[in-house]
């Protein structure tokens, strides 16, 4: 994880001799902080991946897979600042999974809103619904780990540091 703990657990990592990278869940990961409001005041359960029955779609409680917007990408940049000024010298970011269940909650809907001007549509609904749908899944992710790398590639030129980028 990316919390508070990060900086302590890297530091013996490099006292031990290692190099570190860090890797954290694009999609998912236990962000409670971000879901439920900690980080910015505001409840983002709304984001998370829902199944057209309702359910939610995660790995147990507080550990859900998420419809990134873009509050959820600046809260994966505080936690990649965070292992950067811990030492961390690359950062992996894995997993940009959306699912095709997926497409159900309301975060999900703004974002179809935004992107094609025009009321969500259910992406079992046609096929062109779900091709729209699938397209604006992936278009998410891409957006989230843009603004991820764009800001690593800012903040190595504001410290010095050169920092590697994966997914």
């Amino acid at each position: 994880d990316i919390d508070e703990t990060l900086p302590d657990r890297i530091k013996t990592y490099i006292e031990a001799g290692y190099i570190p990278h860090v890797m954290s869940g694009v999609t998912w990961g236990e962000y409670a902080e971000y879901y439920y409001g900690d980080f910015d005041g505001i409840n983002h359960m709304d984001e998370v991946q829902m199944q057209p029955d309702g359910e939610l779609i995660g790995h147990g409680k507080d550990n859900y897979y998420i419809c990134p917007s873009i509050s959820y990408g600046k809260f994966l940049c505080k936690g990649v600042k965070r292992a950067i000024d811990a030492g961390a010298v690359a950062i992996h970011m894995e997993e940009p999974e959306f699912w095709v269940r997926a497409g159900w909650n309301e975060g999900f809907k703004r974002e179809w809103q935004d992107y094609y001007g025009e009321p969500w549509e259910k992406p079992t609904s046609s096929p062109d619904a779900q091709y729209r749908a699938s397209k604006l899944k992936y278009y998410l992710y891409r957006r989230t780990l843009k603004q991820i790398f764009d800001f690593v590639n800012e903040y190595e030129k504001e410290i010095g540091r050169d920092v590697r980028c994966y997914v």
